[in-house]
């Protein structure tokens, strides 16, 4: 059905109480819109994101203003009133090492939940290269476990470190050599040395044979498992408009 008249039914016959629909399909301004997010996060190596207001007078879901964050996320303003039943937010791959890969929902998207667990609905959109994936709460029917949630975050970090490590062409003694130099250097020109750092591991990253791949495989699967064991929906584009449940 169409994500409009989804929205609509929830906020404004309380439908759908215990379930979600197969599919949510967009319209085509928004697909346009979550890709120009892509493209500017993309090329800037940072997180872009808006919310999304429900009208309903006009049945649509607008954009707000555009927030923009870091490399890992993005500060976009909770937004109290229910007609805010959705944001948008762009995941960079490659240009943060990635390569080759996409990726959904990250656990901290699934915890910040927590900032929207009073609305009847709320749904998260990510944008990530061609694909798109929304996370879907429905308040009394979504369970949400924030401990639960963080445990598969730990578990999903440490599948992807261990796979980092086995097959960085470095071993952990030289990156970190190289690591402490790169710091060195940035303390004597004024640099962040954090940010020295993290581009010294995504240039390590982006040698990492199958890491993009990887990645967006076990992030898609602990999307699944958090969707399966905490009641929220969980979809992937399936067409050029179109959003599928992923069960």
């Amino acid at each position: 059905m169409n994500v409009e008249d989804y929205v609509g039914e929830v906020l404004g016959q309380r439908g759908h109480p215990n379930s979600f629909p197969k599919e949510l399909v967009l319209p085509d301004d928004l697909v346009v819109g979550f890709s120009a997010l892509f493209v500017a996060g993309e090329k800037e190596a940072r997180e872009y994101g808006c919310n999304l207001i429900y009208e309903e007078s006009r049945n649509e879901l607008s954009r707000s203003q555009r927030y923009v964050g870091d490399m890992n996320s993005c500060p976009i303003r909770t937004m109290i009133h229910w007609e805010n039943c959705a944001d948008v937010h762009c995941h960079p791959a490659a240009s943060i090492g990635d390569v080759d890969g996409y990726s959904p929902h990250s656990m901290e998207d699934f915890l910040s939940f927590s900032e929207q667990t009073h609305k009847p609905l709320f749904i998260r959109f990510v944008v990530s290269h061609d694909r798109i994936f929304a996370a879907v709460y429905r308040k009394g029917h979504t369970l949400y476990d924030a401990q639960g949630i963080d445990e598969l975050r730990g578990r999903l970090a440490s599948e992807i470190g261990e796979y980092f490590k086995k097959h960085c062409p470095v071993g952990d003694e030289e990156r970190l050599e190289a690591i402490m130099k790169e710091q060195e250097k940035a303390s004597l020109t004024g640099e962040d040395v954090n940010d020295a750092a993290t581009r010294v591991v995504i240039g390590f990253k982006r040698r990492t044979p199958g890491l993009g791949e990887f990645t967006a495989e076990a992030t898609t699967k602990a999307c699944k498992q958090v969707a399966a064991r905490f009641r929220f929906g969980f979809y992937a584009r399936s067409g050029t408009y179109t959003l599928a449940r992923v069960d």
